[in-house]
């Protein structure tokens, strides 16, 4: 095989999109993967812009990050009209003689990787939330606890009040205790 065949055969394999563009982002060639990832067949990309399914809030983004960082993640728009998330790493092309004669890309989907981060987050912002309101509930009835605990030691009460006292701190004591008790369940489910 010669060694553009060899190399031609390598992308046509890869799970991964390649594609090589122009300078002003036209496609030239695209992977066989274009289809099974994006729905498109490869053939009917080539002629197109590669700007032309991005999301339009990522556009600016993406423009700016080839020519810079070389490496950008946006939405992409499937051949069925949803969006999927790439991930794309990119490079500059010359020619022999210095000028630009386009860009390499290689992209992957990341959509999957995306839920999980955003699912991540939604659980992150819902253990803080749980936290804060378990603080809350375990003060309310520790607060009961040391103030009937603190009048009985401090204070010369009738009998009849200082059982009630204790009755009060017995309830108390046992709702702290299935607080805690949920606390430790939901650790251990973690």
């Amino acid at each position: 095989y010669s060694s553009e065949e060899h190399l031609r055969r390598l992308t046509d394999n890869m799970l991964d999109i390649i594609y090589q563009t122009d300078p002003q982002g036209i496609i030239k060639y695209a992977s066989p993967s274009c289809m099974s990832v994006l729905g498109y067949p490869a053939e009917t990309l080539v002629g197109q812009s590669i700007y032309s399914w991005l999301d339009p809030a990522d556009m600016e983004r993406v423009r700016e990050a080839i020519q810079t960082v070389g490496t950008v993640e946006y939405r992409y728009q499937h051949a069925d009209g949803h969006y999927l998330w790439l991930e794309t790493l990119s490079n500059f092309l010359f020619a022999d003689d210095g000028t630009l004669k386009g860009f390499i890309f290689a992209s992957r989907d990341i959509t999957v990787r995306k839920q999980a981060e955003r699912d991540l987050q939604e659980l992150n912002r819902l253990k803080t939330e749980f936290l804060s309101t378990a603080a809350h509930e375990l003060r309310t009835p520790l607060a009961s606890i040391m103030g009937f605990s603190e009048i009985l030691l401090t204070r010369a009460i009738d009998a009849d009040r200082q059982k009630r006292y204790m009755r009060l701190i017995n309830e108390q004591s046992i709702q702290l205790r299935k607080l805690v008790e949920a606390l430790l369940d939901i650790s251990r489910l973690e």
